[in-house]
């Protein structure tokens, strides 16, 4: 597996990082600083190419339980930590990654 050049790696810490940033200033509370941390650290050791792949596991993931919540446990105004889920996802992206 070929690494990313310096270049695709600071563009996947700053795509992956940015959007939970924006989240995080827009409504307090919704994502922590260690969740924009997580993903800005896996964009960079991944790279732009791995790291869309890895936001929309995690993102995926975080959802189906929600909505999984939402149905069979009456979850509504339950607060989730966002972190496993996007962890997940990076593991996700990094196996899906070393295919390719």
């Amino acid at each position: 597996m070929p690494q990313p050049s310096i270049r695709m790696r600071l563009a996947g810490a700053f795509i992956a990082g940015l959007p939970l940033f924006a989240a995080a200033v827009c409504r307090p509370g919704a994502v922590g600083g260690g969740d924009v941390k997580l993903m800005a650290a896996g964009g960079f050791f991944l790279g732009l190419s791995a790291v869309w792949d890895s936001l929309a596991f995690g993102m995926a993931l975080a959802g189906g339980y929600c909505l999984y919540l939402m149905l069979f446990r009456n979850g509504r105004g339950q607060k989730i930590a966002l972190g496993p889920f996007l962890s997940m996802g990076l593991m996700l992206g990094m196996f899906r990654s070393m295919g390719t």
